[in-house]
């Protein structure tokens, strides 16, 4: 579907998958606790340790998911969910991460 309010609707349903995962995980926790003040095109957030971070990426890269290393010295992840992104391909992100999250 096309226009703008199609848009917003499926860019707040990204961002909802994400950060609804991350306000209820014990791994991963969103930079931004304040709910107003999040952004809906690039959503932030760490793992408990920079080792849980290292594991994560290793395994987000071994599922074809690149892109998401956060700051290089902040460090932490950066998901970028401009209009291009599916809902999809965020699900299949959410999914990896409950995936490590029951792992971890």
């Amino acid at each position: 579907e096309r226009g703008i309010v199609n848009r917003e609707r499926d860019n707040r349903k990204k961002a909802a998958i994400l950060y609804d995962l991350l306000d209820n995980s014990r791994v991963f926790k969103p930079y931004v606790a304040d709910k107003d003040h999040r952004s809906m095109m690039n959503v932030c957030f760490t793992a408990a340790t920079p080792e849980l971070e290292q594991q994560f990426m290793t395994l987000a890269e071994r599922n074809n998911i690149t892109g998401i290393a956060g700051h290089r010295t902040a460090g932490g992840f950066r998901v970028s969910i401009y209009n291009a992104i599916t809902i999809d391909a965020v699900a299949t992100l959410a999914d990896l991460m409950h995936h490590f999250e029951r792992t971890a």
